[in-house]
């Protein structure tokens, strides 16, 4: 029997863990899940777009809002 979780890397697995809440979360939050402290928001981006490939599967995505003048992350699910 195959998790939710079986295809995502433990980074991956932490970023889903924050967007969980279905709630909007900066880049700086996402950084956080990162195992290098001086990671790149292209760093977050690219694991954003793997992980999409996977929740595109199970019904879901994340969208990138703008909230409170600010780019964030949102995890939804697809229609």
């Amino acid at each position: 029997m195959t998790t939710i979780t079986d295809g995502y890397t433990p980074t991956q697995r932490k970023m889903l863990a924050l967007l969980g809440d279905g709630q909007p979360h900066r880049v700086e939050e996402l950084k956080k899940c990162l195992l290098d402290d001086l990671s790149s928001n292209a760093a977050v981006r690219d694991h954003l777009s793997q992980m999409r490939k996977l929740l595109r599967l199970e019904g879901k995505n994340v969208l990138c809002v703008w909230w409170h003048r600010c780019r964030q992350y949102q995890l939804v699910r697809a229609l």
